[in-house]
């Protein structure tokens, strides 16, 4: 296996952002877990998915930010 750091592209949003919502998925269940009368503060805005892929966009081309990716690729 096969491991590179690289900086983040535009082309890479779409990924990122799939990326943040298996994410938020995982951290629900396990606050929802812990305290099940947490679930009306866990409710997301309709636009958040749009607004964290143009938060990560802007912050790919900001000069004062950086996102990295890993990609994993196997050589056999």
């Amino acid at each position: 296996m096969i491991v590179t750091i690289r900086k983040a592209r535009l082309k890479d949003v779409k990924a990122i952002v799939n990326l943040w919502k298996e994410f938020m998925i995982q951290h629900d269940n396990i606050v929802l877990k812990e305290d099940p009368k947490l679930k009306p503060y866990l409710i997301r805005k309709g636009k958040a998915t749009e607004v964290f892929g143009k938060f990560a966009a802007k912050n790919i081309r900001s000069r004062n930010a950086i996102i990295h990716i890993a990609e994993v690729s196997y050589p056999y």
